[in-house]
């Protein structure tokens, strides 16, 4: 649905066309994937979910869902909308607890529930536990560029940051390993933009008020490409030839996610209230 062609009376009633009582709308079809996933753990089957194609498109229905001239619900990535004060929306637009909705389904436990299943790897020869550390230490290696991105973004400097890919920061290509002098570099090109530096403060600030944590904040795709990174190399280490594609690592990160997601979960609270206000 790339076009927003539809009268909002047709849109009211779209739902009747696929035996739903209610439209959801998101961004893409990864995110449809999702929250149809949330809506059945919370029990609001009434929903059809629909991909808009493109953030644009999904705000040109965030608007008519605020205004009250549609009567359907939405689903957004959270994005940087809490450090930048953006809290306003509609109960009926749920947003993700981190940035994107990779935020929420990459753990280190997913990580090694996907190295046994498409690598075909022993669970005895993979580490939770160095899933986990490589993990941490990547959040702490791109925390402070996170909130040089998060300040860019706030702030709508236009200042390349982060992007939606962590490959120019590793060690090589294929690595998954973070080099520091690529980090320390772009870091020192940064900060001779005093704006930025300032808004990062700031931004650095909120983080600490709010009831997350930096990682948290990094960009999903970017999460996800080092995550794939890291999945392949323990792959082959494991003496596997098993290689994971962006998209086969994304179904396999859905349905491991879907095993974790229980009641310990520490983002249950924020996706329960987010559904049932829908």
């Amino acid at each position: 649905m790339a076009d927003f062609d539809y009268s909002d009376d047709a849109l009211n009633v779209i739902g009747a066309f696929y035996s739903a009582e209610r439209m959801l709308y998101v961004e893409g079809d990864d995110d449809v994937v999702f929250w149809e996933y949330m809506l059945g753990k919370f029990g609001r089957r009434e929903f059809k979910v629909q991909s808009t194609d493109g953030v644009k498109e999904l705000n040109k229905y965030i608007k008519k869902i605020a205004a009250n001239e549609i009567n359907s619900s939405a689903a957004r990535d959270a994005d940087f909308t809490e450090l930048g004060g953006v809290n306003n929306y509609s109960p009926r637009v749920a947003r993700t607890y981190g940035h994107s909705i990779e935020n929420t389904i990459i753990s280190a436990a997913v990580i090694c529930k996907i190295i046994r299943s498409h690598g075909r790897v022993p669970g005895r020869l993979v580490d939770e536990e160095h899933c986990e550390n490589w993990l941490m230490g990547f959040y702490r290696d791109f925390e402070d560029l996170v909130i040089y991105d998060a300040a860019n973004e706030v702030a709508g400097l236009g200042i390349s940051v982060l992007g939606l890919n962590c490959t120019k920061y590793m060690k090589g290509k294929l690595s998954c390993i973070p080099d520091e002098a690529k980090i320390s570099g772009k870091l020192q090109e940064l900060n001779e933009s005093n704006e930025l530096v300032e808004k990062a403060e700031t931004v650095r600030k909120a983080i600490a008020r709010s009831a997350r944590e930096c990682c948290h904040f990094i960009r999903g795709h970017f999460l996800s490409s080092a995550a794939l990174k890291y999945v392949n190399n323990t792959i082959k280490k494991a003496g596997s030839a098993k290689n994971a594609s962006a998209d086969a690592f994304f179904s396999s990160a859905v349905i491991a996610f879907e095993t974790v997601f229980d009641d310990d979960h520490p983002e249950l609270d924020h996706y329960r209230s987010n559904i049932l206000k829908l």
